[in-house]
């Protein structure tokens, strides 16, 4: 007789980013336009806010900026990072005082 199949692998629990995208008081103007939020090429267009991401575990590239008069990548500014399975990474984007500028981006839970 042969032994039954050993039960399969549980799917690995879901990794993401958190995102906080942020302006300044003064340039409440910015409310008007969405961001450009890039992960790994595909093109996510966001409200100023949090938002998340799920993603699968691994290395990923995150590119972030907005429109604004002429500047079709106004604050453009990117990022590289790892996930492992499960991990949830948070990050905060704020557009600069200067559009021609790169709008900082900083992790708000470091990596372990």
């Amino acid at each position: 007789m042969s032994e039954p199949a050993p039960p399969p692998f549980p799917p690995a629990p879901p990794a993401g980013v958190q995102l906080t995208l942020t302006h300044r008081a003064m340039a409440f103007m910015l409310g008007l336009v969405r961001t450009r939020v890039v992960i790994d090429g595909m093109e996510h267009r966001q409200k100023w806010g949090d938002h998340a991401f799920t993603l699968s575990p691994g290395r990923h590239e995150m590119e972030i900026s907005f429109p604004w008069a002429f500047f079709r990548r106004a604050g453009r500014n990117s990022v590289g990072f790892k996930l492992a399975a499960g991990q949830v990474r948070r990050f905060e984007y704020t557009a600069p005082f200067f559009l021609f500028q790169r709008g900082p981006i900083r992790e708000l839970t470091p990596e372990p």
